[in-house]
């Protein structure tokens, strides 16, 4: 698997080795994605992107889904933009 972004761009492409085009394209970014990671500890696989519209995203690429980002706007947030942990 090779997953690839290009500069300024908003959409993660999932690919096979030796394949000619994508097998998937995962989109949930407002502005370019910096930086994407694969993590495939637990019951199952998944992507963590970062870009600049600050938000950490985590995929569920087996069913092509966003399950988790760290938005800015959540009611939780502290005036420093810290997040409270009760």
């Amino acid at each position: 698997m090779l997953v690839s972004v290009t500069v300024h761009c908003v959409l993660m492409q999932v690919w096979n080795l030796g394949s000619s085009s994508p097998n998937f394209t995962l989109e949930g970014h407002e502005k370019g994605i910096n930086c994407i990671d694969y993590y495939h500890g637990g019951d199952k696989p998944y992507l963590i992107s970062g870009a600049d519209d600050r938000l950490v995203k985590i995929w569920d690429y087996q069913v092509l889904c966003c399950l988790y980002d760290d938005d800015d706007d959540d009611d939780d947030d502290d005036d420093d933009g810290t997040e409270s942990v009760a």
